[in-house]
């Protein structure tokens, strides 16, 4: 064998290991900091990589257990409501949380504040005025996702502004857009009840934007590499629910059947998309007196429930070997919180989901941990 073979074949090598070694990094739970920092190690040598890893041990362990750090991304037309849902969401949580023991508070306390005045405007104005302006600049929240008053989960979330569905792909908050999607753990993508009340016509779908929405979702597909293994949650939130016949908190099956004629590619075999259907509304009177009516928030925390709970799964799976080990909430819960505890308040945050449609490609599934086999 001549020598430039042997070192060709060497080289192919080298680059297989690195490319298994950078697979794996990719599925542990760690800071891109910290992954980096590992990378430089790693192309150092055995023994230098043993050693800095050694170094870097008591710091690893502490990156494991802080709580788990979600990004979602909300996404929308003007006028579905987007902003007022946040609104909505975020104090519904913080007072009030879900029926598992659950709550969220903001990370900011000048956004706490601004929230609240919004909602108290909400509450208490009459009129057109009494709703927020549509989000012309794209607004980032941080929140809290709290149990016993500890920090379960940190998420971002990201409110774009309802134009930017409709900048031209070569434009720069258009490109920023898609990058931040593919490097998001939830998307939200609203859409109003008022485009469902009738049926599917294709009017509506024109209206709603959807073949602008579909086109965004075909191009983070074919960037994010998400598999039917490791699919990519989206939730279609369904804004204005109280417009629908006799809302009571789930979305009735012939809705169901409009949203899944709207995106059709989100609910084909195979795809690499978990898609849950759920509707939220800012309180019943709302439907015939949006000017006055009382504001009584319905289901507005079960977008976030199903975002947190769809982070868990990825990171216990990327953790836990073989499924069904739950041995990974010591790595994100507080020591003073029994893992029994949580693990059973976790169970009992899927079951406040057992009411919404959730679908792996065309399946429709009953519960996200047996899903997962967790």
């Amino acid at each position: 064998m001549l020598r430039s073979e042997i070192i060709q074949r060497l080289v192919q090598a080298w680059r297989s290991v690195k490319q298994e070694f950078l697979e794996e990094l990719e599925n542990i739970p760690l800071s891109s900091e910290i992954k980096e920092r590992l990378i430089q190690a790693w192309k150092s040598g055995k023994q230098s990589f043993i050693e800095d890893v050694e170094r870097m041990k008591t710091e690893i362990e502490e990156i494991i257990r802080m709580p788990l750090d979600t990004k979602i991304m909300m996404l929308g037309t003007s006028g579905t409501g987007k902003t007022c849902y946040m609104i909505g969401m975020q104090v519904y949580m913080q007072t009030v949380g879900t029926d598992s023991g659950f709550t969220i508070t903001s990370v900011k306390h000048n956004q706490a504040r601004t929230i609240e005045e919004q909602w108290m405007k909400m509450c208490e104005g009459e009129g057109s005025e009494r709703w927020p302006a549509g989000t012309d600049v794209t607004v980032g929240y941080s929140f809290n996702f709290n149990y016993a008053n500890k920090t379960f989960a940190k998420f971002n979330w990201v409110d774009y502004r309802g134009g930017a569905l409709d900048d031209d792909e070569d434009n720069e908050e258009r490109k920023s857009l898609v990058e931040e999607l593919c490097t998001s753990d939830c998307l939200f993508l609203c859409l109003s009840a008022e485009y469902l009340a009738k049926g599917f016509t294709p009017g509506a779908a024109l209206k709603a934007r959807v073949g602008v929405m579909n086109a965004l979702m075909t191009e983070v597909a074919a960037k994010k590499n998400s598999t039917p293994e490791n699919p990519f949650p989206v939730a279609i939130v369904v804004t204005k629910a109280d417009l629908l016949d006799n809302f009571n908190g789930s979305i009735k099956e012939n809705a169901v059947e409009v949203i899944k004629k709207f995106f059709k590619t989100l609910f084909v075999p195979g795809s690499p998309w978990l898609t849950g259907i759920i509707g939220v509304s800012l309180g019943k009177e709302l439907a015939e007196k949006p000017d006055s009516g009382e504001i009584d928030p319905i289901e507005v925390h079960l977008p976030v429930t199903f975002g947190v709970l769809c982070k868990l799964i990825k990171h216990a799976n990327g953790l836990a070997k073989p499924k069904g080990n739950w041995g990974f909430l010591s790595k994100i819960i507080d020591t003073n919180v029994e893992e029994t505890e949580i693990k059973n308040r976790i169970q009992q945050l899927d079951l406040e989901l057992a009411s919404v449609p959730i679908y792996a490609g065309n399946q429709r599934i009953t519960s996200l941990l047996k899903w997962a086999k967790l």
